[in-house]
């Protein structure tokens, strides 16, 4: 499987007249609808956030930079943050999936929990109450094979940047939908060479009290694991390794073949055509066979 690190925001619904008690909520969450693109700019801003691309325009969902920018930013007052994990598991292709139709991770957590929000049906079943006006943003780095393709079915709002460069824009409030990226086919215009490390960063949101999915799928995005081994003959005693003095021929008291220690006095081996008299396999003398493995007299 495969562990991403997932930052939510939960917002509160803009559904509150100014009378109320309780923070109106935000005015781009459960206000307006409609699929919108181009919301987003093309790259992302210094901080690695999606930059608002409609100031000054007319937008069907959204209501100025200011708005937007509270999106994926922890602003007190505004937003509720919570980090979890997403967990991919493996499928028989290879492919990494995390996949949940029924996607309310902040059920008992952030202005529900404060009881600052009530929960809301789900699909307007008040049988199962949830936690609906969040974001999420994901990001994972990996290295540029050529074969690299994702997948993405959700709602609402949903943008996948690779190489800080939109690459899949499903912005706006609607139903389910979904979306795929071929990094093959926008290599070029997304920066990617081969051997390259490069980031995903997926950016969600849930606008609308209606239902809320996230399909990730990851094909082919895993990085292929190096193994670190020791390689004999490269002047380092690497783990495993008894010695390593680069030629390792095996002489006398030197390295052999394979980084191993070669004859030695110490070895509980009487090496007689080396010079050695005895050898009881330690270096201390005044025990009967010197450090040299030479035979004491007392």
């Amino acid at each position: 499987q495969v562990a991403l690190p997932i930052v939510y925001r939960d917002f509160r619904g803009y559904d509150l007249p100014a009378s109320s008690s309780l923070p109106r909520g935000h005015i781009d969450f459960e206000n307006k609808n409609g699929a919108e693109t181009g919301i987003v700019k093309n790259t992302l801003d210094a901080n690695g956030k999606p930059a608002y691309a409609k100031e000054g325009q007319s937008s069907l969902t959204t209501h100025g930079a200011a708005a937007f920018a509270q999106w994926f930013r922890d602003t007190a007052f505004v937003n509720k943050p919570e980090v979890g994990t997403l967990i991919l598991h493996r499928q028989p292709n290879g492919s990494y999936i995390f996949d949940n139709q029924s996607f309310f991770p902040l059920d008992n957590l952030g202005w529900v929990a404060s009881g600052q929000e009530p929960l809301r049906g789900d699909n307007g079943n008040p049988a199962r109450p949830r936690n609906f006006s969040f974001t999420s943003e994901t990001r994972y780095w990996f290295e540029y094979k050529g074969t690299e393709v994702l997948d993405f079915r959700g709602d609402d709002d949903v943008w996948v940047f690779i190489n800080r460069i939109l690459a899949l824009d499903m912005g706006g409030v609607h139903g389910a939908m979904s979306g795929n990226v071929s990094l093959s086919n926008q290599a070029t215009r997304l920066g990617l060479t081969p051997g390259g490390i490069y980031e995903v960063a997926v950016f969600q949101a849930e606008r609308h009290t209606t239902a809320s999915s996230y399909r990730l799928t990851l094909h082919d995005f895993t990085t292929r694991h190096t193994e670190c081994s020791a390689l004999c003959g490269n002047f380092i005693v690497d783990e495993g390794e008894q010695c390593d003095d680069g030629t390792n021929n095996g002489g006398y008291g030197e390295c052999a073949p394979g980084c191993v220690l070669g004859p030695r006095c110490g070895d509980h081996v009487v090496q007689f055509t080396s010079g050695e008299e005895c050898d009881d396999g330690n270096g201390q003398n005044n025990d009967g066979c010197s450090a040299t493995c030479k035979i004491e007299i007392h």
